[in-house]
């Protein structure tokens, strides 16, 4: 899951937007947030990368799995099994600073709920603009010490909307290698290494011209140690926590 389409709500053109529902108990005041059957699980928080910090999954909702129960106080949503940590959005240099979903240590929930309800002129200027109603518009820490990225609103329309990055979606996309690298090599040649952060395995593509300035190259492929050839793309699945290791000679 990730967060993006910050202006508003339901206009992307990619992405599973809406079907998020809040599933909550009236007596304990906890509950469990989902999307067509998969849970928002402390569980799913991969290990920590650099940082601190690595992306969250969805995972198949059980009923009474605590992992899966948050209690909303303040505009937050705290989990019950990892005591102190807050479902927010961060962009993370692993990612490529796309906005990611994962836990954080909570801040301080004393905040001005009420001024979230009536929207100040702040807000109302925000929904004139195309922007939900519901989103904080910015990015700085709000009164009460309580960041946007920790501020969550689930509407009636089915979409979660984080208070800095706005919309969340459930995304099945594996996506591009997590970083790439490249380095100089004596005479003329140079390195390649694409980086798959993810537990998913995920199809990378390289274009050699965008990453070098040179359209094409003889690669070799280091860890397969094998020569691929001249090349213009180098295309693989990369599986889960693994690499790509080239060599381009001109």
């Amino acid at each position: 899951m990730r967060a993006n389409c910050k202006k508003s709500c339901g206009t992307c053109p990619k992405g599973n937007f809406t079907g998020w529902a809040w599933h909550g108990d009236a007596i304990s005041g906890s509950g469990s947030l989902s999307i067509e059957g998969l849970c928002v699980d402390a569980d799913g928080q991969l290990p920590a990368g650099s940082g601190g910090g690595n992306v969250m999954h969805l995972l198949q909702c059980e009923d009474g799995k605590k992992s899966q129960q948050w209690t909303r106080s303040g505009g937050q949503l705290r989990s019950l099994s990892a005591v102190g940590q807050c479902l927010a959005v961060f962009a993370h240099w692993l990612w490529d600073y796309v906005p990611v979903v994962m836990l954080q240590g909570c801040a301080s929930e004393e905040i001005e709920v009420a001024a979230r309800a009536d929207p100040t002129p702040r807000h109302a200027a925000a929904a004139a603009a195309g922007k939900s109603h519901m989103v904080v518009d910015t990015s700085r820490i709000l009164d009460g010490g309580v960041p946007g990225s920790q501020l969550w609103t689930i509407n009636k329309n089915g979409t979660l909307v984080n208070g800095q990055y706005g919309c969340v979606e459930a995304s099945g996309s594996a996506g591009p290698a997590s970083t790439i690298w490249e380095k100089a090599l004596t005479g003329g040649r140079k390195a390649l290494l694409a980086i798959n952060g993810a537990d998913l395995a995920q199809e990378t593509s390289l274009d050699l011209a965008s990453l070098t300035g040179k359209a094409s190259w003889q690669v070799r492929d280091v860890w397969g140690a094998k020569d691929l050839g001249k090349q213009t793309t180098v295309a693989r699945s990369l599986p889960p926590h693994d690499c790509l290791l080239l060599v381009l000679s001109p």
